[in-house]
């Protein structure tokens, strides 16, 4: 479902008058102030996520991807940090809970620290490994890569070598949501 033309930041509830809505006008209200996004407000949706479940739930919608100005946003640090501070924020109000933004080291869990340091093994044992390089446009290809990689080909963008194209799945990752951003054209 893309639509290049919208941007901004909207919080799903599946019903209104609930503790789900109360939530997500909470961290809606936070991810406009911290993020400076468009408001798209507060909607409620039918999504499996949100609508069986036993707690207050909300589905978060922070930009939209394949807005060029919403990806960059996204895609910066200052933007991640702002959407995580926004639903940090918007979720401890709720709670009508205190929040203690002076240091990030005070809003890392244990839990968080450990888990990173795990992720920063993967890694580094990930780094050490060569690479799976794609040459060819073929069966041997991820399938949701062949599109953008066969029209980058097509307009030229895309030239192999002798060996092929030499892509590794991280570049083609980039390709596609490059695409999707609409970067590329139609």
């Amino acid at each position: 479902a893309a639509n290049k033309k919208a941007y901004g930041c909207e919080t799903f509830c599946y019903a209104t008058g609930t503790s789900s809505e109360k939530l997500a006008k909470s961290v809606q209200q936070h991810l406009v102030s911290e993020t400076g996004r468009l408001n798209r407000g507060v909607k409620t949706g039918n999504f499996a996520v949100i609508k069986n479940t036993k707690m207050p739930a909300i589905l978060v919608e922070t930009a939209f991807i394949d807005n060029y100005e919403d990806n960059r946003f996204l895609a910066s640090e200052d933007g991640k940090k702002a959407c995580a501070m926004a639903m940090y924020k918007g979720i401890l109000d709720y709670l009508g809970e205190d929040y203690n933004t002076e240091s990030e080291d005070k809003l890392m869990s244990k839990e968080y620290d450990e888990l990173k340091e795990t992720i920063d093994k993967i890694k580094e044992r990930a780094e050490s490994l060569e690479p799976v390089i794609y040459n060819y446009v073929d069966d041997n290809m991820p399938a949701w890569a062949v599109p953008t990689i066969t029209k980058l080909v097509n307009k030229g963008f895309l030239q192999g070598d002798e060996n092929g194209l030499n892509l590794t799945e991280n570049l083609m990752r980039q390709l596609v949501i490059n695409d999707r951003a609409g970067i590329y054209g139609e």
